[in-house]
């Protein structure tokens, strides 16, 4: 081989190895809507085709990663970690985070969804999200809010505001009950 040539080889697969390195590393995220409201469509447009019940598995996460805000990802992979562990030590009672939907405030989740205007929040953003959960038994609607910020050069979801108003509809907000349900994990699986 040409000695210039063999150098461009070098350099080539070089640049792909670190590449491949920064995409595993979480520092150089996919393709990134250019606003918090193309965020928040495209981050349940994926929650509608994954149809995802209790904590996203990591096939799941790996889809929903380019959305979600580092905080919130490595909670919602720590609670499939939970799950996945008291499932195997309790095979015959339900796990943590098994099933229902943890992105809104209705279990069964919605089954369509209309992104409002963006409100500017600090550094981030307030995006109001009009739900709509559509059964033959009839039709219930409500609206939660997601909050948007920038990391890594691109729009992420960092949370969600429950704005369900029913007796068993979660109260607060994503983080915070990821938060409430992971503080049974051992320090040393976190």
């Amino acid at each position: 081989m040409i000695p210039s040539m063999n150098i461009a080889v070098t350099t080539l697969r070089a640049v792909a190895l670190l590449l491949a390195v920064l995409l595993q590393a979480g520092c150089v995220r996919g393709p990134q809507p250019h606003s918090a409201a193309e965020t928040v469509r495209a981050f349940y447009s994926a929650l509608e085709e994954l149809s995802v019940s209790g904590a996203p598995s990591a096939d799941e996460l790996d889809v929903l990663s380019p959305w979600l805000g580092d905080e919130l990802e490595q909670l919602l992979a720590q609670a499939r970690t939970l799950h996945d562990r008291e499932r195997e030590r309790f095979p015959d009672e339900k796990p943590p985070f098994n099933d229902g939907d943890l992105f809104s405030s209705l279990f069964e989740g919605p089954t369509s969804f209309e992104v409002g205007t963006p409100i500017r929040n600090g550094d981030g953003w307030r995006v109001p999200v009009a739900l709509t959960y559509a059964s033959p038994g009839g039709t219930s609607d409500w609206s939660d809010t997601v909050l948007v910020a920038r990391e890594a050069g691109g729009y992420v979801v960092t949370d969600v505001i429950y704005g369900g108003s029913w007796d068993f509809a979660p109260r607060g907000t994503l983080v915070d009950n990821l938060r409430a349900g992971l503080a049974m994990l051992p320090e040393t699986v976190r």
